[in-house]
């Protein structure tokens, strides 16, 4: 399978989608903005559990254009009801594979750090190359598993699975490894520019809500592109 066929079909596919990747991108937004004035616990564990909701929708939808599905309502709500539990499983040990994927980081934080101040530390570039390189190697890592979840009915064996199917199947999954390796670039430069604003401000905002909906738009095109391969092996 061609990397060019997979890029056209992995954006084309969340294209069609858009409406529910808009819905997609304003509760990502509304996940972030709970950092700047502290709601209470309660409230924040509420709007996780609405994200981890509509992100399995979105996938859910995602995963039946592929299959020759109509974007709709329906194949929204469908992709939660069929899916939800196996999403919620592979998810739970998708943030294994996280803490795993950052232990580098955490180490070099440790060492390298020294007596500078946590938010101070994280605008240095090599704390910036550090974590961009962890967050690679677990988008990449990561490729597999979630679409396993919607095409082939798994649930947190998803994970073993998916991660296995990427190193036996590397050569056709060039095109989505790029297109992570392209997400994280994007990402580090606008994180970069961000971090020089202060916290909170308009222009640090701004810059983080550009950066998430390019990684979102991104991140679901790797995933379109990942069903794609799983119906078409």
């Amino acid at each position: 399978m061609k990397s060019k066929e997979i890029f056209k079909k992995s954006f084309g596919i969340v294209n069609k989608a858009f409406p529910f990747v808009l819905i997609y991108y304003l509760l990502n937004l509304s996940i972030f903005a709970p950092r700047l004035y502290k709601p209470p616990i309660i409230f924040s564990l509420f709007l996780l559990g609405l994200y981890l909701v509509i992100e399995c929708g979105v996938m859910g939808a995602i995963s039946k254009i592929i299959g020759g599905g109509k974007v709709n309502f329906k194949s929204f709500i469908e992709g939660i009801k069929f899916f939800f539990f196996r999403f919620l499983g592979a998810a739970l040990i998708l943030g294994i594979l996280a803490i795993i994927c950052f232990i580098p980081s955490f180490i070099f934080f440790g060492i390298t750090k020294g007596d500078m101040a946590i938010n101070e530390f994280v605008k240095t570039t090599s704390s910036l190359l550090m974590t961009s390189l962890s967050t690679l190697l677990f988008t990449i890592l990561s490729i597999y598993i979630f679409p396993f979840v919607f095409v082939k009915g798994k649930g947190a064996d998803a994970f073993l699975d998916g991660i296995k199917y990427l190193f036996k199947n590397f050569k056709n999954s060039t095109a989505l490894v790029i297109m992570g390796i392209i997400e994280i670039v994007i990402s580090t430069l606008i994180l970069a520019f961000a971090l020089k604003y202060p916290y909170g401000s308009f222009q640090y905002l701004s810059l983080m809500s550009i950066n998430s909906i390019i990684s979102i738009y991104i991140g679901l095109a790797i995933f379109a592109g990942a069903c794609y391969i799983l119906r078409n092996e």
